[in-house]
């Protein structure tokens, strides 16, 4: 893990310049979050203590798998596949969900369509220990935005590799 920090474009960042970068753009995860959802029927952030370097989510038709263990592809973000319902891989993935989310060890949140502006700010507050004064929420979802942006120009569009 030390020698792929160091090889990474931040090299020149101390340990915690990594940390504090790493913390800023989860924490622009979750305000890009609270910022889409009105496009999902609820969200959950669930905190976990032993958590998977690789980020599976779970939507109703399909589940994406965000490979952060596979950085040596020498893309800016991780490789993600997704997978249909109908699938074992969403089959395994809805039920390591389900276990996850029942631990007594797991913390979780929801973002529904009815959060509002202070609502989400004590949500944040209670996730991140930090509060979201509204200087700090415009520059999260300018980042949000920013890596969104990069994002969406990033994507290549190829055929999925798996029946439709």
């Amino acid at each position: 893990m030390e020698f792929r920090a160091a090889q990474a474009a931040g090299a020149h960042l101390t340990l915690r310049e990594h940390r504090e970068k790493t913390l800023r753009s989860m924490w622009a995860g979750l305000v890009g979050l609270f910022l889409v959802r009105n496009k999902c029927g609820s969200i959950e952030v669930l905190f976990v203590p032993t958590p998977s370097l690789d980020r599976f989510e779970i939507f109703q038709n399909s589940v994406w798998v965000a490979l952060f263990s596979d950085m040596d592809q020498g893309t800016r973000f991780p490789r993600a596949m997704r997978f249909p319902h109908a699938s074992l891989i969403y089959r395994m993935q809805e039920a390591e969900c389900l276990a996850i989310r029942r631990s007594p060890t797991t913390r979780r949140f929801e973002i529904s369509r009815t959060t509002t502006d202070d609502q989400f700010g004590g949500l944040f507050l209670e996730m991140t220990g930090q509060e979201l004064t509204p200087q700090l929420l415009a520059e999260l979802t300018s980042e949000y935005e920013d890596t969104a942006h990069r994002f969406c120009s990033s994507i290549r569009m190829e055929p999925a590799p798996w029946p439709q």
